[in-house]
């Protein structure tokens, strides 16, 4: 099921979520205080990761970014977790 590929960051403390993902997701509210939801998915949510395995975060705008703008914001949030691969996607509603 779908609900099984991803899971939507919302500061419930009884949400299952990685220390790690917290900080991800508090580094990104930070840069981008208007997202309207940062949502991980990918092998690392569904449990199949490995060693290999990237974080792939979808962060939800209202108006999206420019496309220099995404750049600047991955390489930032990319430079915060330098030990981690991240895949840090922007979508607008």
């Amino acid at each position: 099921m779908l609900k099984n590929l991803y899971t939507k960051i919302t500061g419930d403390p009884n949400e299952k979520v990685s220390h790690l993902m917290r900080q991800i997701t508090a580094k990104i509210r930070a840069r981008l205080p208007g997202a309207t939801a940062i949502i991980f998915f990918g092998s690392r949510v569904a449990g199949g990761a490995d060693v290999f395995s990237d974080y792939d975060v979808l962060a939800l705008l209202p108006e999206g970014l420019e496309e220099d703008e995404r750049e600047r914001v991955k390489k930032e949030i990319q430079a915060a977790f330098p030990k981690i691969k991240l895949d840090l996607l922007f979508g607008s509603e």
